[in-house]
């Protein structure tokens, strides 16, 4: 009797099938991981201008507007911003801003950032 070691094809292709659905799963989630990173970029970027905007609007009260730049990867968009005097926010909806390369809309609402991925 020969009682060779090693593995039996049934075993090799379970073990194969388990592995592209782990992989499967890994790329949906770091998908989603690059789609979230991107909108956070594009809010925290917003916030960080509305901020800067105020504060400027402090020192100088006669400017009122701010050209803002959200990063991406290459090269950078901006957007201008203006801040509503009579109640000290800014309102605005911004729409196909690029970050990395997704294309994304954000509104601005009493200095409150959202944004969502562009269809």
């Amino acid at each position: 009797m020969n009682n060779r070691g090693g593995f039996t094809l049934i075993e090799l292709l379970i073990a194969i099938a388990i592995i592209g659905i782990l992989a499967a799963v890994a790329i949906e989630n770091y998908s989603k991981y690059k789609r979230n990173s991107a909108l956070t970029v594009a809010a925290n970027s917003l916030t960080e201008c509305i901020r800067e905007l105020s504060a400027t609007y402090a020192d100088n009260s006669a400017q009122t507007s701010l050209v803002c730049k959200i990063p991406k990867i290459d090269t950078e968009s901006t957007v201008t911003l203006t801040l509503d005097v009579a109640s000290g926010t800014v309102n605005k909806t911004v729409n196909n801003i690029t970050v990395r390369q997704y294309k994304i809309n954000c509104t601005i609402v009493k200095n409150v950032v959202t944004c969502e991925l562009a269809n």
